[in-house]
């Protein structure tokens, strides 16, 4: 028999912006995935068309992992139509028994449309709705919500009294909080700078990032009046290869809650999401294994739970410090900075399939010297095994043996470790036991 909600503990939730970035979900041990059509996903150049769909549903569901689809866009008046012809595609999906296992959304109209269209399929609200009180989440239950994704500026102390008041409830109302990802300067991403630079409004999928922009500074230091001698902003001047200055003041840390799971799970809250459909299946893979790997460790409890295991994984995945945003009342600084260039270890490969025993065709994912370094397999379960230069090559399709390739090729890898099959990645390495 199979272990109840409470047993499992949360649902692990991974972004899936492609067919590709999907199966790596699945393959890394997500529990769910969450992905959108070709409008209103509120991430323009992520979204599946309906055969897309059809394969990645079809395939995650072989593997016991949901899929929710995303219809979290602010439509404007003119979007309506699009958002029938996406209500149109889930029907027809359902229809074919290739369904997703819920909707999100966040706008009130939106939601309409989908309580009265697809009574029957689970509506879960999106954090672009902004709950903060168990009010709200009230609110949202009374619309047919099942679930809430919590605004990502939720206090560990508010979410533990809307818990709570969620858990009382027959049946419960499920809350759902981001723990890992890209956070926003604005309230749950409800940002309007994209659109007043670029026409491009973040409200509708089409941010253009302005916050991640570089900008010159010509000296900015800021002090709060009652805080005199106490520097509350100050704009830092980094100098770029041409000699000029700018800095991304802008820019928000990312979010990691790492060091709460424990308590996440404990409190019972019904799902953890990682951010990022636009980032890399290179990227998800570590972020994916790391946390899905922390939660097996906590519900098994075979050993003391030590973060800094994982916390290896998500600061290699990173470009930004990592931080607790707003979960924690206390300390404000990040609990960790990405590699420096020279300790970074990039994802190299992603083996695609098997071509014969121990040949395998890989696609390229970063610059790779092969005769420089030792490469590690990313196994599901956070396994590292190494592999020393001596025991692999790497050939191109025609049989001659490659010494450099770069992203975008395809090359034959040559293996006869069994920890190989398809999705699997490689990824420099440093040390290793062999």
């Amino acid at each position: 028999m199979g272990l109840d909600a409470a047993e499992r503990g949360p649902e692990l939730l991974a972004p899936a912006g492609n067919l590709e970035k999907l199966e790596t979900a699945v393959l890394y041990g997500a529990d769910a995935v969450y992905l959108g059509g070709k409008a209103l996903n509120l991430r323009t150049g992520a979204g599946f068309d309906e055969e897309q769909l059809k394969r990645g549903i079809g395939h995650a569901r072989a593997n016991g992992v949901k899929t929710y689809y995303l219809l979290n866009a602010y439509p404007r008046e003119n979007q309506l139509r699009a958002v029938e012809a996406q209500l149109d595609l889930v029907q027809k999906l359902c229809a074919l028994g290739k369904g997703p296992d819920a909707v999100i959304a966040a706008d009130l109209g939106v939601i309409r449309r989908v309580r009265r269209r697809l009574p029957d399929l689970p509506l879960h609200v999106s954090t672009q709705a902004n709950t903060m009180n168990s009010q709200a989440a009230l609110f949202w239950r009374d619309f047919g919500a099942a679930r809430v994704n919590l605004a990502r500026e939720m206090r560990s102390e508010e979410l533990k009294e809307m818990l709570a008041v969620c858990r009382r409830l027959d049946p419960p109302l499920e809350l759902e909080v981001f723990v890992h990802g890209a956070q926003c300067m604005a309230l749950s991403g409800r940002c309007y700078m994209s659109a007043y630079l670029n026409d491009r409004s973040g409200n509708s999928g089409r941010c253009s990032h302005p916050c991640r922009y570089e900008y010159r500074v010509t000296g900015l230091r800021v002090e709060e009046e009652t805080r005199k001698g106490k520097p509350m902003w100050e704009l830092e001047e980094l100098e770029d290869g041409a000699g000029e200055n700018f800095t991304q003041f802008y820019a928000a840390e990312d979010l990691c809650l790492l060091h709460y799971l424990d308590w996440l799970r404990r409190m019972g809250v019904a799902a953890l999401k990682i951010e990022g459909r636009n980032k890399s299946s290179a990227y998800l893979a570590q972020v994916t294994d790391a946390y899905a790997s922390a939660l097996r460790d906590l519900r098994e409890a075979k050993a003391p739970f030590h973060p800094e295991t994982y916390l290896a994984e998500l600061v290699n995945a990173s470009s930004r410090p990592l931080t607790r945003g707003f979960f924690d009342a206390g300390e404000k600084q990040p609990i960790a900075q990405p590699p420096a260039a020279e300790y970074a270890r990039p994802v190299l490969a992603r083996i695609e399939e098997e071509l014969s025993d121990g040949r395998w065709r890989v696609e390229v994912k970063h610059r790779w010297d092969v005769l420089g370094f030792p490469v590690e397999i990313l196994v599901p379960g956070l396994e590292r095994p190494g592999l020393p230069l001596e025991d692999f090559g790497l050939e191109d399709e025609n049989g001659e043996a490659l010494s450099v390739v770069h992203p975008g090729q395809r090359a034959v890898f040559i293996s006869e470790r069994p920890e190989f099959r398809k999705g699997i990645f490689l990824r420099k390495a440093w040390t290793f036991d062999i």
